[in-house]
C-alpha cells in the first residue's frame, strides 16, 4: 500500500539519499518515521519471517518421535492448504473472467510498477486451469 501512494504523496517515498539528508540535518523523527515504514511494507522482510516461523512450528511436530506420523501429516497438510488455494484460485477466475484485474491497467498507466505488475495475470482465464493449479 505504502508503494502505491507514495506516487501521490512524497513523503512515503524513503530512499538512502532522504536517509543520508536526514541524518545531516539531524532530522530524527523522520528518520524513524522513514525507518518504520520501510520495516512494515518491507516485503522480503515479512517473507524471510514468515519462512523462519513456519520452519520452527513444522519442525516442532516432528521431534517427538512417538507422535510422528509422516502419511497423515502429509494428508492433511494437503487438503489443509488446497482448500484455500482452491478458493483463492476461483476469486481470481472470477475477477479475470468479469474484467476486475487492473493491474495491466495500472502497469500501463505508471511505468514505475510496469516492470512487475504488469506480468500478473496476462493469461486467457479457464475454469480447468484453475482447479488444475490447485489440485497440483
Amino acid at each position: 500500500m505504502v508503494c502505491f501512494l507514495a506516487l501521490s504523496t512524497p513523503f512515503l517515498i524513503y530512499d538512502s539519499v532522504r536517509f543520508e539528508a536526514d541524518l545531516l540535518s539531524h532530522n530524527y523523527f523522520d528518520i524513524l518515521v522513514g525507518v518504520v515504514l520501510t520495516l512494515i511494507s518491507d516485503g522480503h522482510l515479512a517473507v524471510l519471517i514468515f519462512f523462519v516461523l513456519s520452519g520452527y512450528a513444522l519442525s516442532l511436530g516432528h521431534l517427538n518421535l512417538a507422535r510422528r506420523k509422516l502419511a497423515l501429516a502429509t494428508v492433511s497438510r494437503y487438503f489443509r492448504l488446497m482448500i484455500p488455494i482452491l478458493v483463492t484460485s476461483l476469486i481470481a477466475y472470477i475477477l479475470l473472467k468479469l474484467n476486475l484485474m487492473f493491474n495491466l491497467d495500472v502497469a500501463t498507466s505508471a511505468d514505475k510498477f510496469a516492470g512487475w505488475l504488469g506480468k500478473f495475470y496476462k493469461f486467457d482465464a479457464s475454469i480447468s486451469d484453475a482447479v488444475k493449479f490447485s489440485l497440483y
